[in-house]
């Protein structure tokens, strides 16, 4: 029985299959597991709508999501984006502090005007720019008012230190001199910066003993020793002519350089120095340095020539406006000083 043994150790040739059969089984039933459990794991973050980050150090049958900022937080970077308006934002405005003109006085004059109340403005520049365009507007009322100031101009500007005047009768106006009004200012600077303000003001009876006018080159002054005369006292007064453009100019110098005139107080001109006497016709020009003035000291003996017929006539008692003035060459005149002759 010789095929006997050979039988006995021939190994099986399905063996070796079974086993590897059974080893990619369990392969298979591993691999099927896991894919289930990330199949299960995905479908929970899914149905949980969290996104989820896996720790690579430590991982976990629960694995913990990353949380998603909060809704909330959100409008706390609103007010760092679109902050609420501040100085910062705001356009830097262009015009100077509103000291850089200030209001000297705003008067009535005298006399009464039946057409309207005569009022006269001042203001002074006190900045530190030239001022090369000036109004103001004067609320009252019957209306707003705009004072043009034609004497300041680029080529004729209003320098530091300086003051201008400006007088108009304002026809159909009403006021209260016990109430405050307002003034707007309005000018630009040499160097482009604006000046717009508003500003209460007083308007007041002018009684004082010196009144002015300018050009913003010359500045025209009045002075009076006092206010109030005895019937037939003589009135000393002066006239003055300034240079306050701060360099030296041409002055035309003329047989009249300076002159006055006096109203009563219905506004009729009762006497004027120049009429009827005989004026020296030259012109001259001379060198006017800037900060010296000129001057010419009248008197005023109370007495009348509006016309040939009344010269050397005594005026009443009563209430008087002076005004100075220049020739017709520069053609200023000051605002009117108000004087009271009373009988002795």
């Amino acid at each position: 029985m010789l095929g006997e043994p050979l039988m006995a150790n021939q190994t099986n040739p399905y063996s070796h299959g079974n086993n590897v059969v059974k080893k990619d089984v369990r392969t298979i039933l591993i691999l099927a597991f896991v894919v289930v459990i990330v199949v299960v794991f995905l479908i929970a973050v899914i149905l949980s709508g969290r996104t989820v980050v896996p720790s690579a150090h430590s991982p976990s049958a629960t694995p913990t999501p990353y949380p998603t900022p909060p809704i909330s937080q959100a409008p706390t970077l609103t007010p760092k984006m679109t902050p609420s308006p501040t100085p910062t934002t705001t356009p830097v405005p262009t015009q100077p502090p509103a000291s850089s003109l200030t209001v000297v006085s705003v008067d009535l004059l005298q006399p009464y005007n039946p057409g309207g109340p005569t009022i006269e403005v001042t203001l002074q520049n006190v900045g530190n720019e030239p001022v090369t365009s000036l109004q103001a507007v004067l609320s009252l009322p019957g209306g707003n008012y705009t004072y043009t100031f034609s004497d300041v101009s680029s080529s004729k500007p209003l320098l530091p230190g300086q003051s201008a005047s400006q007088t108009q009768t304002l026809l159909n106006a009403g006021f209260d001199q016990n109430q405050t009004y307002l003034l707007e200012i309005i000018g630009y600077e040499q160097n482009g910066g604006k000046i717009d303000y508003v500003t209460p003001i007083n308007i007041l009876t002018s009684t004082a003993s010196t009144g002015t006018a300018g050009n913003g080159e010359l500045q025209l002054s009045l002075a009076l020793e006092k206010t109030v005369y005895s019937l037939g006292e003589p009135v000393n007064l002066t006239v003055m002519l300034t240079n306050i453009s701060g360099q030296n100019l041409n002055y035309t110098h003329t047989g009249l350089d300076f002159d006055f005139r006096v109203y009563n107080d219905t506004n009729s001109l009762v006497y004027q120095w120049s009429n009827f006497i005989a004026i020296p016709q030259f012109i001259t020009i001379e060198p006017f340095p800037a900060g010296e003035s000129m001057e010419q000291n009248f008197t005023w003996q109370q007495t009348c020539n509006f016309n040939i017929s009344v010269i050397g006539d005594q005026v009443s008692a009563g209430t008087y406006y002076i005004i100075g003035l220049t020739g017709p060459t520069y053609g200023l005149q000051t605002a009117p000083i108000q004087i009271t002759i009373v009988n002795p």
